[in-house]
């Protein structure tokens, strides 16, 4: 599984009510101290209202990718003016994220790339990336649509978001690991 596209795997009371969380919430992590794939962005691990939606969301994906698998966590993130999301692999448990949009300020275009070419092993920052950029898929996600991949598999990455500085996007990202 690259790539999958979902219109729809949240009602959109619930994706407003996360988005609104996400917005409200006053314990968030400032990432810039990663600047190789973060900036401009905040995040918290397993925000209490992500949880109750574990158990629907992975039966769905344990279905479409028809192996077990098991929940790790989840990361709720703010993206403002500036933002951007090196290119990368997701850490070892990590196996497979549904990226959920769940909020935006503006009808902006910033979409996730993703590599046809899968990495193995370790992520490596000093390798050239030129392979994995070259050839890549994309999506852009709107208000309530989701993306599924194997991310510590495909490398993938956001460019540089430019936005108003009063603008966002909001993102769950729900992770579950391959059994």
């Amino acid at each position: 599984m690259l790539l999958e596209k979902f219109e729809a795997v949240l009602p959109n009371r619930v994706v407003s009510e996360l988005g609104d969380a996400i917005l409200q919430c006053p314990d968030l992590n400032d990432e810039s101290g990663q600047p190789q794939f973060y900036r401009n962005s905040a995040g918290i691990t397993n925000m209490a209202q992500t949880m109750p939606y574990v158990a629907e969301l992975t039966e769905l994906v344990s279905t479409i990718y028809n192996k077990p698998i098991k929940f790790s966590n989840t990361y709720s993130r703010i993206y403002r003016n500036g933002s951007y999301l090196g290119i990368h692999i997701d850490r070892p448990g990590l196996d497979i994220t549904m990226s959920i949009c769940v909020g935006k300020t503006a009808k902006m275009k910033w979409p996730l790339y993703v590599s046809l070419h899968p990495w193995v092993g370790p992520w490596n920052t000093e390798q050239n990336k030129e392979k994995w950029i070259d050839l890549h898929a994309s999506i852009n996600l709107n208000v309530g649509q989701a993306g599924l991949m194997e991310g510590i598999i495909y490398p993938h990455w956001r460019d540089l978001l430019t936005c108003k500085s009063d603008e966002y996007a909001l993102y769950v990202f729900y992770h579950w690991t391959k059994q």
